[in-house]
């Protein structure tokens, strides 16, 4: 069963201490989600994210002290249908990114994650997958200008912090290989982080093969 995009959405939350996107659809089978949260800050952390009340495995947290920034991923198999809702430590502007894929494996659902940061307009991270996965990433910025993803890449969601301090969180898809380049570009250099990750396919456990034991023809 191969790797599908199911849905993705992103929203921008005003300071708080906690950020809920409400009535998320999980649908499909073997489904993952992830959720990706960006936050302009060095010290607050994220405690901790559920999805309908099921708590979510932090993937990486990748911070980049000299601006401002830290972006966190989150991961959970066969998620259901509510709302998700991450709580903070701090009180500061949020943006959130929920994906939904379908296709996932359930147990060992995740390849070797890739993270870089810098200061250009062309943030990217080279990823170590395989033909058969999908890697996808989260890319964060300190402008309020819109990323075009790189060739090969879909573009699935955007969020903005446009009040103080902005930044932006993008996450896109591409078909995996053994190496593939997430990249992105931007209007306005500056500094940036991004984690990639690879997704590793469901096997397709309701193939059944059949042996026949009958009687065997004549001779």
């Amino acid at each position: 069963m191969p790797i599908a995009f199911g849905a993705a959405t992103g929203q921008e939350f005003a300071a708080a201490t906690s950020y809920t996107v409400s009535a998320v659809t999980a649908s499909g089978t073997n489904k993952y989600a992830l959720v990706m949260v960006g936050l302009r800050t060095n010290t607050g952390d994220i405690s901790g994210v559920t999805f309908n009340g099921v708590a979510m495995t932090e993937l990486q947290q990748l911070n980049k002290s000299a601006s401002t920034m830290t972006i966190w991923l989150f991961g959970l198999a066969n998620p259901t249908t509510g709302d998700v809702v991450i709580t903070g430590d701090t009180s500061l502007a949020a943006e959130v990114i929920v994906s939904i894929y379908t296709g996932v494996a359930q147990t060992g659902s995740t390849g070797i994650i890739a993270t870089a940061t810098g200061d250009s307009t062309t943030p990217s991270v080279a990823v170590t997958s395989a033909t058969d996965e999908l890697v996808v990433d989260i890319v964060g910025w300190n402008a309020g200008d819109d990323g075009t993803a790189g060739a090969g890449q879909t573009k699935r969601s955007e969020a903005f912090i446009g009040t103080g301090a902005s930044m932006d969180v993008a996450t896109s898809d591409e078909a995996g290989a053994a190496s593939v380049t997430m990249s992105w570009v931007v209007t306005t250099g500056g500094g940036w982080l991004i984690i990639g990750i690879p997704l590793k396919p469901a096997s397709d456990s309701n193939t059944a093969f059949l042996t026949f034991f009958g009687p065997q023809p004549q001779q």
